[in-house]
């Protein structure tokens, strides 16, 4: 019996787009489809030559899956509209939360908030990775209990969701026992050349940090420059894009590590860091507080003060927290297969049934 074939549609080839890739096409054919925005105005000629490919492929495939609405998910969810195709729209994030402030979220971009409403109201099911994207309340940003999600935005919204968390490679990402400066603190945050990711991801708040604590040594990987810094501090190390392996010794060397977003779906490289037994400083945003648990440290409010208290309280009366207790957290939870069998039955029910399964 042949294969089904699904049409994998996406924008930006990362990572995480290319291990749902591998998972969904040890079970199907897969036909890729980039839509590359580069250029915003060439966007309309884009859409036309999605609907060409989609028609030239039209009998090949029942199902779409899409990674983050946008543009790119549009005739799809027409699709899924009219009832010919069906789509599967997989969201991270972007897609599902707005921070005016700093210009963050596809849904308060005019042309683009159409585009990306349009397709979350139509696709057939959608998929967070966390279901902080649906609905979530966090007073860390703003000091008060502020709402984010798709149904703070969409006031009608009523699309089928399941949520499916990320995977991770448990055997992959590991504890390698190296010595660890009891005083290191890193993170990964990558295109902090740009304005808004410094505060998106709280590198302002670990540069503060770093100037208040100079007995300490912070790690920030994934970007060589950082808006309005310039590399004053000697105890900040800057390093690019490093490959898997050199990152799992980065993680391997340091006690803890920082995710101090003002809005984070998941959490991937946090995972990453437990799997390798660092000790989890996490802001009181999406899932966060769900993953660590209480094997790690919440800043509840986006406050340098409350950080700097937190930081002295954690290093003058620790938790006693077991590097294998952090990995457990994540292979119980959150580990590749976990993701790759409810993906897979996802997928599977809509090509088997006519109606909705869920």
């Amino acid at each position: 019996m042949s294969l089904k074939t699904i049409i994998y549609n996406y924008q930006k080839d990362s990572s995480f787009i290319k291990k749902d890739r591998f998972i969904i096409s040890t079970h199907y054919e897969v036909i890729n489809y980039r839509f590359s925005t580069s250029k915003k105005i060439l966007t309309p000629l884009l859409l036309v030559h999605h609907f060409v490919f989609l028609l030239y492929h039209w009998f090949k495939y029942d199902i779409i899956v899409s990674h983050i609405a946008g543009y790119h998910t549009f005739i799809p969810s027409l699709l899924s509209f009219l009832k010919l195709k069906k789509h599967i729209i997989i969201l991270h994030g972007t897609d599902s939360n707005i921070i005016p402030e700093i210009n963050y979220g596809n849904l308060q971009k005019p042309y683009l908030k159409w585009f990306t409403k349009f397709s979350i109201k139509h696709a057939t099911i959608l998929l967070p990775v966390s279901l902080s994207l649906i609905d979530n309340q966090s007073m860390y940003y703003s000091g008060q209990n502020a709402r984010f999600g798709l149904k703070s935005i969409i006031h009608d919204f009523n699309t089928k969701f399941e949520v499916i968390h990320n995977g991770l490679d448990c055997d992959l990402f590991k504890i390698i026992h190296l010595d660890r400066d009891p005083s290191s603190f890193m993170t990964v945050a990558l295109d902090l050349h740009l304005e808004k990711n410094v505060k998106l991801k709280g590198i302002d708040l670990i540069l503060q940090l770093a100037k208040a604590f100079p007995e300490f040594n912070f790690t920030i990987i994934g970007s060589q420059k950082i808006f309005g810094y310039n590399d004053s501090l000697n105890n900040v190390k800057l390093i690019g894009k490093v490959s898997q392996e050199d990152l799992i010794q980065h993680y391997n060397s340091h006690k803890f590590y920082f995710q101090l977003s003002i809005s984070e779906s998941f959490g991937l490289s946090l995972c990453e860091s437990m799997l390798c037994g660092c000790i989890p400083i996490v802001s009181n945003v999406g899932m966060m507080h769900d993953i660590i648990e209480d094997k790690g440290y919440i800043l509840e409010k986006r406050d340098f003060n409350e950080l700097k208290k937190l930081i002295t309280q954690i290093l003058s009366n620790p938790k006693n927290i077991s590097q294998q207790n952090l990995r457990n957290l994540v292979i119980n939870k959150y580990a590749e297969n976990i993701r790759k069998e409810k993906l897979i039955n996802v997928i599977s029910s809509y090509l088997t049934n006519n109606k909705s399964p869920l």
